[in-house]
This record gives C-alpha cells, sequence and structure tokens, in this order.
C-alpha cells in the first residue's frame, strides 16, 4: 500500500467509534452518513474492511426518514455483504411513487441500480422531470442528468455533458451556480461523477484533478476547499473524483 492510500485509510479508521460505526470527528457520535463516507472511501481504495460491530451498527439503524439513508443502507449492505433484517420492508414500504423533487430522484436511480429492479424504474419514470438547457444549478442539472441516464430514458447526453462544463471555474473546481460562487469539492465531485455517468470528462482535466490534490491535509484526509478541515464526506468526494479522472 502506498504511503498517501495508507494515510487515508488512517484518517478514516480514526473516525471509527466504539459502536463500530464512524462520525464526523472523533468525539462526537456516529452516523449513517459518515458510516457510509467511511466504508464508500474504503470501498474505493479497494481496502478491505470487516468489522462485526460496524455490521451491527447498520442493523441497528431501523429508522430511515430521507431516500438519501435507504441508498446509503443498500450500498453497504450490498458492498459489504451485510444482511439487515428489516432492509427489505423499509424498501417495499417506501413512498417512491411520491416522488417529485430532483435530488431524491437522483438516489432513487441509483437504488434502482442497486437492486435492478426494473419494476421501481418505470414507476419512477412517471416523475421525472425533463432537462433544461438553461437550468443555473449545477446540482439540479445533475441530478437529472443522473437519473434520466439510469432509468434509461433518451435525451441529448451531449448537449447536457457540455451544459454541466460550462459550471466548471477557473480554480478547476465546479461551482454551485456558473460563475457565481466559489468551487466546493462536493460540487466538484457532483460534476464529475454526472460527466462519468454520461461518458464524458471535465473540460480542464488535470486543472480539476490538481484542486482536488491541493485540497488533502496533511492528515491524510480531504477538505471541502483547500484551506478547510478535511472530513470524512470531503474525503470520499476527493478520492471518488481522483479514481473517475485516473482512468
Amino acid at each position: 500500500m502506498d504511503k498517501k492510500k495508507e494515510k487515508i485509510q488512517s484518517f478514516v479508521l480514526k473516525h471509527e467509534q466504539s459502536d463500530g460505526g464512524f462520525s464526523f470527528a472523533e468525539t462526537t457520535p456516529a452516523t449513517l452518513e459518515d458510516t457510509f463516507y467511511a466504508l464508500g472511501i474504503l470501498h474505493l481504495l479497494n481496502i478491505q474492511y470487516s468489522n462485526i460491530k460496524t455490521e451491527k451498527f447498520i442493523i441497528s439503524l431501523q429508522k430511515i426518514g430521507k431516500i438519501r439513508h435507504l441508498f446509503q443502507i443498500i450500498f453497504i449492505s450490498k458492498t459489504y455483504n451485510i444482511k439487515i433484517p428489516w432492509l427489505n420492508k423499509a424498501i417495499q414500504n417506501f413512498p417512491f411513487d411520491a416522488i417529485h423533487d430532483s435530488e431524491s430522484m437522483y438516489y432513487a436511480s441509483k437504488i434502482v441500480e442497486l437492486l435492478h429492479n426494473k419494476k421501481l424504474a418505470i414507476t419512477l419514470k412517471k416523475n421525472l422531470h425533463k432537462i433544461s438547457m438553461k437550468e443555473h444549478l449545477l446540482s439540479e442539472l445533475c441530478w437529472k442528468a443522473v437519473s434520466h441516464n439510469k432509468l434509461g430514458v433518451h435525451f441529448d447526453m451531449a448537449a447536457v455533458a457540455k451544459r454541466i462544463k460550462q459550471f466548471q471555474a477557473c480554480d478547476g473546481g465546479f461551482s454551485f451556480t456558473k460563475g457565481g460562487a466559489p468551487s466546493f469539492i462536493e460540487e466538484t465531485y457532483l460534476a464529475v461523477e454526472s460527466l462519468s455517468e454520461l461518458g464524458y470528462k471535465p473540460e480542464d482535466t488535470q486543472a480539476c484533478i490538481s484542486l482536488t490534490q491541493f485540497c488533502r491535509s496533511n492528515k491524510g484526509g480531504y477538505g471541502r476547499q483547500i484551506t478547510t478541515v478535511p472530513s470524512l464526506e470531503a474525503t470520499y468526494c476527493a478520492v471518488g473524483i481522483l479514481k473517475i479522472l485516473s482512468c
């Protein structure tokens, strides 16, 4: 294992709590979100991880209110082969037919992909919003692009990819709005992920890689910007960006 990869692993494991879950800081309680990011980072780095306490922590999380959390649970279950007794019922009872907003549709389409559920895909397609080339929010554009593609809905991928690329800022990252906000690692990851989904890369790939690398701290993790404190979420985004763009 190279030193950079080793330092990232060390950064991740320092956020593991006694109950097996992972937390934002070493002194705060474990959460599903941070456990998802931690396990996601290790998976992206091809690092083998197994802990019975972590499995028990995941199984104990029976209240799923948001679809983002349902996706995270399913991802962990599938990726780490954890059998969660209540998960199938949670999926069956989730109100997928009531989903209308783009962010929820984005996570729902990822669930479709993980479960290979064609019936759910048909349900979701009924509530999809059209993609506008005049969209001024990067997140809305990316969420719609990913969900349309994963659900098998035809659209002009080249035109959408071109529009996403226009959100790349002069520092190499991507902004929440075109030319109107600083770059953050979360938006940059969402843009890179979406472009990859459509078969494209940023206009200036090297600048994007460089910005991401500059966000790395001496602790091994990454911050959402160059001068910010590293977190599991930002590290997950950074590792994802570098993995996609190094291909």
